[in-house]
C-alpha cells in the first residue's frame, strides 16, 4: 500500500473513532481518501483529486456529510440527536480499538486487484475509490456527497 492510502485508512480510523462507531466502514474510508486526495498542503494532480475538484467534493464537505449520516451533534438541546440514518450503529468507546468493517475488508481485497490490473505496483486511493465504488453502500454514500455540486460540462 502506498503511504497515501495507509494515511487515509489512518484517517478513517480516527474519524470512526471521533464518531464512537465499533468498525472502520466504507463511508469512513472514503472520507480518508479524499481528504489525502485533496490534501491542502500539496497541489495534487491526480485523477482522484481532479475528478473530486470538479464535482466539488471536499474534505470538509465529506466530513459533514458523514457525521450528517451519523448525525454528529454536539448540540445537546437538538431534537434530532442521534437521528441520523446510521445513528444506530453508534457502539464503541472512544478509546477503542476500531476492527476494518467485513464490507471495508472486502474493499481492501478488491481495491488490490484492480492495482494489480492496471499495473500498479501499490495499493493506492484511487484504487481504494474505485473498489469503494463498486460496493453498492459506499457508492450510495458518495452520491450522498455529490448532491452538493454536479460536475460542469464546459
Amino acid at each position: 500500500m502506498s503511504e497515501e492510502c495507509i494515511a487515509a485508512l489512518v484517517s478513517a480510523q480516527e474519524e470512526t473513532s471521533k464518531l464512537q462507531q465499533a468498525t472502520v466502514g466504507c463511508e469512513a474510508c472514503l472520507v480518508g481518501c479524499i481528504e489525502h486526495a485533496t490534501d491542502a498542503g500539496q497541489a495534487s494532480n491526480s485523477p482522484l483529486d481532479r475528478s473530486l475538484r470538479q464535482y466539488g467534493i471536499t474534505y470538509r464537505k465529506a466530513v459533514q456529510a458523514l457525521r450528517d449520516m451519523y448525525n454528529e451533534d454536539n448540540d445537546s438541546d437538538s431534537d434530532n440527536k442521534g437521528a441520523g440514518w446510521l445513528s444506530g450503529f453508534r457502539a464503541a468507546k472512544a478509546d477503542e480499538d476500531r476492527p476494518f468493517s467485513p464490507n471495508l475488508k472486502r474493499c481492501l481485497v478488491q481495491a488490490g486487484k484492480l492495482a494489480d490490473q492496471m499495473g500498479s505496483s501499490q495499493v493506492s486511493s484511487h484504487h481504494m475509490v474505485l473498489a469503494l465504488l463498486e460496493y453498492q453502500e459506499s457508492a450510495l454514500y458518495l452520491v450522498h456527497i455529490l448532491r452538493f455540486r454536479r460536475p460542469s460540462l464546459d
